[in-house]
Parts: C-alpha cells; sequence; structure tokens
C-alpha cells in the first residue's frame, strides 16, 4: 500500500509548473491563440494576410483602414472565396498592388526574356551617378532629341 505522502510526491512530479514547462508542446498554451484553422485559408486571404504582416499592420489596423470590422477582415483572411469587387479594389488600393496579384494570378511581365537592353543597361549606369552629374547628362539627351525630332 502506497501512503499519503508517496502519494502525492508522485502526483506532483506529473505536473509541470508553467514557468518550467518546455519550449514547445503539442499544445502549447503560450503559442497557440484562438482555435486552430481547419481548412486552409482561400489564395485572397492568405495573400491578404501575408500583405498585412509585410506593412506591420494589425488586423484592427488594417480593418479601420478598410472601414470594416475586425472580424469581417479575420473572415476574409481565413474563409472568404468571393471578395467582393469593391472591397478587392479598396485592398488593391490601400496596398497599392493590382487585383490580379490579390487573387493570385500570375501578372505577366511587360519586358521580354533575356539580357536587359542597352537602353536599360545605361538606364542603370546613369542611376549610379551622383545627382550633378545625372542632371547634365539628362540636359545633353533632352537638348539632342529635341534637334533630333521632326517638328
Amino acid at each position: 500500500m502506497i501512503s499519503i505522502l508517496s502519494f502525492i510526491t508522485l502526483l506532483s512530479q506529473c505536473f509541470v509548473p508553467y514557468s518550467k514547462m518546455p519550449a514547445f508542446t503539442c499544445y502549447d498554451l503560450r503559442v497557440m491563440a484562438g482555435r486552430p484553422q481547419i481548412n486552409e485559408a482561400p489564395v485572397f486571404g492568405r495573400n491578404l494576410a501575408a500583405l498585412r504582416k509585410a506593412k506591420g499592420w494589425t488586423q484592427p489596423q488594417l480593418a479601420k483602414m478598410l472601414d470594416i470590422t475586425t472580424n469581417a477582415l479575420v473572415y476574409y483572411e481565413r474563409q472568404a472565396k468571393n471578395p467582393t469587387a469593391t472591397f478587392l479594389e479598396k485592398v488593391a488600393k490601400v496596398f497599392n498592388v493590382s487585383i490580379d496579384e490579390l487573387l493570385g494570378h500570375k501578372v505577366a511581365t511587360e519586358h521580354k526574356p533575356g539580357p536587359p537592353s542597352r537602353l536599360e543597361q545605361l538606364t542603370q549606369q546613369l542611376a549610379t551617378l551622383p545627382r550633378q552629374k545625372q542632371k547634365a547628362v539628362v540636359e545633353i539627351l533632352e537638348g539632342y532629341l529635341k534637334a533630333a525630332s521632326p517638328s
């Protein structure tokens, strides 16, 4: 038969004080907030959350900018499959991105594949010059283009 003192000692060894919990457990109260998500968020929601986090904004801050409730923003980030066109326009304007980017569509670049053109290379080289030299080159170029253009 086990004594009460032995039982209490054994029982106390089963429980770990919160301050001495390991850094990670299967269900860590310090990390997990809210209920875990069952389904993966739609592409729009993932993109919206990623843009918000990249700007360092909280959900309440972005909700205020978009003139919606925080709960509505949470819904858009986690569940909304068909956001309205009006909402898409607001979000695109706040983040200065296209609606296609928000919806996860590939945005075609206007550049052809391959190395940059000679003009692009010269423009990049011009950008590295000091401001005074940039102004001088631009003035020369503007003068040349003005003289060369048919009037």
